[in-house]
């Protein structure tokens, strides 16, 4: 006998973090049959900060009713949807749910408890100093960054390198490494004394609220 499948456990995006969307984004979950019949159709919706939701046809969320999409998912498997840049935007609060229907009497189960995202703009990171010829052996390393709106930086961390380094760190000789350091700063003076002569690349990563980290900033520089 034919029973409704479960709400799915929804997998990604995770609850109540930040994710940079302005690439696209996918929603993944696991299907939860009650009679090891294949899920067959899924529907999704998504809402704005608790609005009215919207259900995927396979486009866009422009749909006010709920639409099912055809997939073959076995019991337990995972499914997901790829939503394109341009369908969800940046600078938002999602709640977004799937349910399930079952393959052997198409009988539809219950969308799973909503989950929460916040969607923002990653940040970046420019390193400003040093740069070129300095005369220091401890400098300080300066950097700039672009933010999300209402979005602070929560964490940095410096790493100097000498050798074969690369446009990311730890390819090279680690000279100075910060650490993870919990700081809205945008400065930090290298710890060690830095050989006369020699070249080096500094790194700098941020993280801002929400948790989202920044690609490495670097720039290049000689103790003269």
């Amino acid at each position: 006998m034919s029973t409704a499948p479960l709400a799915p456990h929804l997998l990604f995006p995770l609850e109540a973090l930040c994710y940079d969307i302005a690439a696209g984004v996918t929603f993944s979950a696991i299907y939860n049959s009650t009679d090891s019949a294949n899920q067959n159709a899924f529907a999704l919706r998504v809402s704005v900060s608790g609005g009215s939701y919207g259900y995927w046809n396979g486009t866009d969320f422009s749909s006010a009713s709920v639409v099912w999409n055809a997939v073959a998912t076995p019991d337990t498997g995972m499914f997901f949807v790829s939503v394109p840049a341009g369908v969800l935007a940046n600078g938002h609060v999602y709640n977004w749910s799937f349910a399930s229907q079952e393959s052997g009497a198409n009988l539809k189960g219950v969308f799973a408890t909503d989950s929460t995202f916040t969607s923002q703009a990653a940040p970046t990171v420019t390193v400003t100093a040093p740069t070129g010829s300095i005369a220091l052996i401890e400098p300080t390393v300066t950097w700039s960054e672009t933010l999300a709106p209402s979005a602070s930086q929560t964490f940095y961390r410096v790493v100097v390198e000498s050798g074969a380094y690369g446009v990311i760190p730890f390819s090279g000789t680690s000279v100075w490494d910060s650490g993870v350091v919990p700081s809205a700063a945008l400065s930090a003076v290298v710890g060690g004394d830095l050989a006369n002569g020699v070249t080096y690349r500094v790194f700098v990563v941020i993280t801002e609220t929400g948790g989202q980290a920044s690609a490495w900033g670097y720039n290049t520089f000689t103790v003269t």
